[in-house]
């Protein structure tokens, strides 16, 4: 009955120490700020997008009193720049951002081995690695829509581009060529119009 008791117990604290471990999956950057407003904007198409500040009144959030300059941009936990335009009293007027579809990138989690980290590989039965399983980096498997969070916080001012005019635009010649380059890729919505 000790014996069997003290193998329970073992068993018990074996099973809660590794149902405890914990996982990274990635929203910490909000977390640490719960207080904090976020306004979300969800993107599906490549592209620069405009939000205006009517814009923003329609969603019911009212932008009064915050200075365009502490306005910042979270992309997948990173800040990312913005343009800006502010009215005569430094607030909001609109801003702009360059939006990108969700691609594969967060789905690539999917395929690393859990306790290494690294990329899950095929091996082609002769002892060779070659391409990691995932099928497509370019999409994702569940949605190709992404978020951005706009936020502020009093005292930090956000990443902004710039407006640039080069007085000596004139002055340059075209260039005898360019590169390109053009990638043929899998879509899942192909298969679905056929």
């Amino acid at each position: 009955m000790n014996k069997q008791l003290i193998i329970g117990l073992f068993l018990l604290l074996a099973g809660h120490f590794l149902s405890a471990q914990s996982f990274d999956y990635g929203n910490g950057w909000y977390k640490s700020n719960p207080d904090q407003t976020y306004i979300k904007f969800q993107v599906n198409e490549d592209g620069i997008y405009r939000v205006t500040r009517q814009d923003l009144l329609n969603s019911g959030f009212d932008l009064a009193g915050v200075e365009a300059d502490i306005l910042r941009l979270i992309y997948r936990g990173q800040e990312k720049a913005m343009y800006v335009a502010k009215d005569a009293n430094g607030e909001l007027n609109f801003l702009e951002f360059f939006g990108k579809r969700n691609d594969g990138k967060l789905d690539s989690l999917l395929y690393r081995d859990p306790v290494s980290g690294i990329h899950l590989y095929n091996d082609d039965f002769t002892g060779r690695r070659i391409n990691d399983l995932q099928p497509n980096k370019e999409f994702s498997l569940f949605t190709d829509t992404s978020t951005y969070y706009l936020t502020w916080k009093p005292g930090v001012f956000g990443l902004r581009i710039l407006e640039y005019v080069d007085v000596s635009y004139g002055a340059y010649s075209a260039e005898p060529y360019f590169s390109y380059e053009g990638v043929l890729r899998f879509h899942p919505d192909s298969i679905k119009n056929r």
